[in-house]
């Protein structure tokens, strides 16, 4: 993940860069990664980030999204060592 600014207006986004290496092996999980990607652009909810666009660029599609300092929740999960139930709850009813 790469942290960006958007030449025109200055707004701070995040790269992210998906190595599609292993998925182009099978047609159907190219297809599932854009058919999330495509679901992505156009939820909109204040607890989840925005993807603005993506392309392909050799093996690796690359997304840009809205920047948020707080990182991914994978990587908050894998830091505490998987997340309790109550911290689960918490943040599936923030999403819902």
């Amino acid at each position: 993940m790469y942290r960006g600014v958007h030449r025109k207006s200055g707004a701070v986004v995040a790269i992210k860069y998906i190595d599609l290496t292993e998925f182009l092996k099978k047609a159907n999980k190219v297809d599932e990664i854009f058919k999330e990607a495509k679901i992505l652009m156009n939820l909109a909810h204040k607890y989840i980030i925005k993807i603005h666009f993506g392309f392909i660029l050799a093996n690796n599609m690359v997304v840009v999204m809205d920047y948020c300092e707080g990182g991914e929740l994978i990587d908050l999960a894998r830091e505490k060592n998987g997340l309790t139930e109550v911290e689960t709850r918490r943040i599936i009813k923030q999403v819902t």
